[in-house]
């Protein structure tokens, strides 16, 4: 076969010595490169994290050395956090990610439940909400330590389960809701999203950690 240079277009006398060496070359002959890559189009990139502000809030202030006691039968809510009021709707916030854990040894059981929606509480009376970063706010509920009656949920009318997972042994780590917590752009919080968690290997009561961390998006 006849070779030619590809810029000269100059014959190459076939008596020279020729080392083949493959190149990827796009249809025109034009050899690709960084700079010179193939025309393709319909790339899907991989999703980047998006940008915003960090906050966390835990419950190992409250009882250090016992944590939040959780009642024996009962599924009860342990925390409740929502966009405050006078935030944007277009104002975005999320619980990015969450760890629970338990003083026990390993062979407990827990099962928790994220709600959203609106809840209606009995029992204990209902704390006010502390704030974290500039959209957000939390609360811990009265919990079942010793004989104190902690707060109860005595409606879960209009409200939707969203997520839920087990605790087998001592820690569930990493987990995530990824909702939407947004404001109404009114005097009106946003949505309420609610914790609750129930001992159901054993009737023991049992005590619980918690760590959460929220992204409010830029």
């Amino acid at each position: 076969m006849a070779q030619f240079n590809k810029d000269s277009q100059i014959y190459i006398d076939g008596r020279r010595v020729l080392h083949d060496v493959q190149m990827i070359a796009n249809k025109n002959g034009d050899i690709v490169t960084t700079d010179n890559p193939f025309p393709v189009t319909g790339i899907v990139y991989p999703e980047t994290h998006k940008p915003g502000l960090h906050y966390s809030f835990n419950n190992h202030a409250i009882n250090v050395h016992r944590g939040w006691t959780i009642e024996s039968d009962a599924m009860v809510p342990m925390m409740s956090v929502r966009c405050k009021a006078n935030i944007s709707v277009s104002a975005l916030a999320e619980l990015e990610e969450y760890e629970l854990g338990n003083n026990n040894a390993s062979q407990s059981t827990i099962v928790y439940e994220w709600w959203q929606g609106s809840l209606t509480f009995g029992g204990a009376a209902v704390p006010a909400f502390t704030s974290v970063g500039t959209r957000l706010e939390y609360r811990f509920y009265t919990d079942w330590y010793s004989s104190q009656n902690g707060t109860t949920v005595t409606s879960f009318a209009g409200c939707t389960m969203i997520h839920s997972g087990i605790i087998i042994g001592r820690t569930q780590g990493g987990d995530s809701v990824h909702t939407a917590l947004n404001g109404t752009g009114t005097a009106t919080p946003g949505t309420l999203l609610t914790l609750m968690a129930k001992r159901v290997d054993n009737a023991t009561k049992l005590d619980l950690w918690g760590t959460f961390n929220l992204i409010e998006f830029t």
